[in-house]
């Protein structure tokens, strides 16, 4: 991602990323789509903060923040999630965001074997970038997608955007 950094998430980046969670296309393609007050956000940021199972990393691109990629580890699966700033979306960031989220996010952590993406049925953008890095259909139920990548798939794909 040519002129992009990651970093870990941090507590100045709250009010952002609640201000693209309520942006009405998030909400509209998110699994919940109801407006997040700042009081329950504060406190789910707060307690994702402290949770060692779960991790946010935030893309830059010239110090101005894009996007975010949330992880949540259960037993050696990883439920993981992508958002992107309202004006940074359909600019090409997405897939090469979440690429190297998985990546920076192997680094860390060894045992995992799998990252699931829950996806809403109609949310091709996200259908899009998740299977352009190697996530595939596992089950449909009602209008939730569930989506996997393993780890050996993705150990394939690491110079796709390197």
């Amino acid at each position: 991602m040519a002129d992009t950094s990651l970093r870990i998430v941090a507590p100045e980046d709250c009010k952002d990323i609640l201000l693209w969670r309520n942006d009405p296309a998030t909400r509209q393609m998110s699994l919940s789509s109801d407006v997040i007050n700042e009081e329950e956000h504060f406190k789910w940021f707060s307690n994702m903060l402290l949770d060692e199972d779960h991790c946010a990393i935030i893309g830059e691109t010239k110090a101005k923040k894009f996007g975010v990629v949330f992880f949540r580890e259960q037993s050696g699966d990883v439920l993981v999630s992508i958002n992107l700033a309202p004006e940074f979306r359909g600019k090409g960031l997405s897939s090469r965001l979440l690429s190297k989220s998985i990546q920076w996010y192997l680094r860390s952590r060894r045992e995992i074997k799998y990252f699931t993406a829950k996806i809403k049925d109609g949310n091709h953008g996200s259908i899009r970038i998740f299977t352009q890095n190697g996530f595939e259909l596992v089950s449909k139920i009602d209008q939730l997608f569930t989506y996997r990548l393993t780890v050996r798939t993705m150990e394939n794909l690491r110079n796709v955007y390197n």
